[in-house]
């Protein structure tokens, strides 16, 4: 019996038809695993930087507050109010007014031709502040405060991207009160 060697010169049709279904699917996972990649890092970034936000209005908040107090001594009979409109913290009374406006990085929001702050950032107090009096006889209390903080640009109707909760103790205030409607915070000289 002879053998009959043929040499192969190329590929055969089930060959080829099976390299592209391969590569497709192949392609088709890498495609996937980079878009996926790539949104990880997009939500990773947005929740750090709208965390980041957050804080800084709670910190300068607490600050603002609590140098307020302090001073509070020396002050005339006044009020201070604490609120935030748009995307601004501001502190407004008795020698002027003090505000906290980050320069927020501009963005156009998909169908829109105006540019906004990338973050709407909105601040809620808690009604309720519990002054209460020391052994000492000073009185102290708590403000709470709760941040949240919106996607202007991916999603303007979309849930929160950031809830930041916070509060802080008022030590040693003897010569006013502090109330809260909700949106504003409201500290009385007397």
């Amino acid at each position: 019996m002879r053998i009959k060697n043929k040499s192969k010169k190329g590929f055969t049709l089930i060959e080829m038809m099976l390299s592209i279904a391969i590569v497709t699917i192949v392609s088709g996972c890498l495609v996937s695993l980079v878009v996926g990649i790539k949104d990880s890092y997009m939500n990773t970034y947005n929740s750090d930087d709208s965390a980041d936000y957050a804080m800084l209005y709670g910190k300068w908040l607490e600050n603002s507050v609590l140098s307020t107090v302090q001073k509070s001594e020396g002050l005339a009979k006044g009020t201070f109010t604490w609120e935030v409109s748009g995307s601004v913290l501001s502190k407004s009374g008795t020698g002027g007014t003090d505000t906290l406006n980050l320069n927020q990085m501009k963005v156009t929001p998909k169908g829109k031709s105006v540019p906004v702050d990338k973050w709407k950032i909105t601040m809620e107090f808690d009604k309720t502040i519990n002054m209460t009096k020391t052994s000492s006889g000073a009185t102290k209390g708590m403000i709470n405060y709760t941040i949240k903080v919106y996607d202007n640009y991916y999603d303007p109707n979309a849930p929160l991207k950031c809830t930041y909760s916070g509060g802080f103790l008022v030590p040693h205030f003897d010569n006013g009160t502090i109330t809260s409607d909700g949106n504003k915070l409201t500290f009385t000289v007397s």
